[in-house]
């Protein structure tokens, strides 16, 4: 789990783009440069300023999310 710098700093120096998702990790996760936040996939999220690595919780699971670019809005779903 990325909670210290040192962990999160491979995450953002390896790519420059500003949202990275991933899966698998079978939890939520909401990763910035500066720290890891306590979010759980029970709300929404705006990914409106800075950078983020989102780990969404696997499908399988029944949970999923979806990521409007307009709007910047990342609502998690749980079926």
């Amino acid at each position: 789990m990325p909670q210290s710098t040192e962990r999160r700093h491979p995450i953002f120096s390896s790519k420059p783009q500003r949202i990275f998702f991933a899966g698998h990790y079978h939890r939520w996760l909401l990763v910035s440069p500066e720290r890891t936040d306590p979010w759980d996939g029970a709300e929404p999220v705006c990914l409106d300023d800075g950078r983020y690595f989102v780990v969404l919780k696997a499908l399988v699971c029944g949970a999923f999310a979806t990521y409007d670019t307009v709007t910047k809005w990342l609502p998690p779903f749980q079926l």
